[in-house]
């Protein structure tokens, strides 16, 4: 599994969900078994506000904060007799206040916690376990390559290898070996002015500048093979048929191109891909 910044962020937001979850059911249990009903149930509401907050910012945090003001006040006119409706009536003000201002507070500090590692992931470049450019700078190359083609008049191809290495059931340390071997096999097949990136686990695109689909095919083919050697070293099993290729040139499928380029973005959760000089 490829580490960014951005894989971190859903790593710490769920953290930060599952804690919240903890505590929120533990104070609710602790409330009702010392007979405070409707407080223990008031501390369950804190939940859907955490996942308001964390996942949909400020204005998920406030929506969902009313949302639990409502059913806190529906909770105290069923559960708590008319005659204190002077205390209930400050309870449920004090409650919905501290609701919003969770929900608020909470939703501005993920909103702001989130650009920060949006911006870090803007600028990681390199994948660790392999060397070889990350998906994020392999789709910005590509559309850098498209404006260059259009203006010159030139184009370029672009191969992906993709295996699923869950398949391969290596241990973690192996898998890291693999991918540090395939990262060296694949900037020994290319050419300096050939970008290479590893896209995600097993899967690699290379972008071949000024090499037409004969030329691409040659390269395909033999990396094909070196990839499968050295794969079959650590996995005996594996072969031409565990391996799916792709290649797509500027010249014949511009638009295969762009459908590739705009499927890489939406696993990686961008709608735009900055270019190299706007990082």
């Amino acid at each position: 599994m490829i580490e960014t910044p951005l894989k971190r962020y859903r790593s710490v937001s769920q953290l930060f969900l599952l804690l919240g979850v903890v505590i929120a059911g533990l104070t609710s249990l602790i409330l009702y078994c010392r007979g405070a009903t409707v407080e223990a149930y008031a501390q369950i509401l804190f939940i859907p506000i955490i996942v308001g907050a964390i996942y949909y910012g400020k204005k998920g945090g406030l929506i969902a904060a009313l949302g639990a003001g409502l059913v806190y006040v529906l909770l105290l006119m069923f559960l708590v007799e008319s005659q204190l409706a002077q205390v209930i009536t400050l309870t449920i003000s004090l409650r919905i206040l501290f609701f919003c201002f969770m929900g608020i507070v909470g939703g501005l500090l993920f909103e702001k916690f989130k650009e920060q590692v949006m911006d870090i992931e803007e600028k990681v470049l390199v994948d660790a376990g392999t060397g070889l450019y990350t998906a994020r700078y392999f789709i910005t190359v590509i559309q850098q390559e498209i404006d260059r083609a259009k203006r010159y008049e030139s184009g370029f191809s672009v191969v992906t290898f993709k295996f699923n290495l869950a398949d391969l059931k290596m241990p973690k340390k192996a898998e890291k070996k693999l991918a540090k071997d395939l990262g060296e096999m694949f900037k020994q097949q290319t050419r300096i002015v050939d970008e290479i990136a590893c896209l995600s686990a097993g899967d690699f695109g290379v972008i071949l500048p000024e090499i037409k689909k004969d030329g691409a095919q040659i390269f395909l083919d033999r990396v094909k093979e070196k990839l499968i050697e050295i794969v079959k070293k650590k996995e005996k099993g594996f072969s031409e048929k565990d391996l799916d290729v792709e290649l797509l040139t500027f010249w014949d499928n511009l638009a295969g191109i762009e459908e590739m380029t705009s499927q890489y973005a939406e696993k990686i959760g961008v709608s735009y891909i900055k270019r190299p000089k706007e990082l």
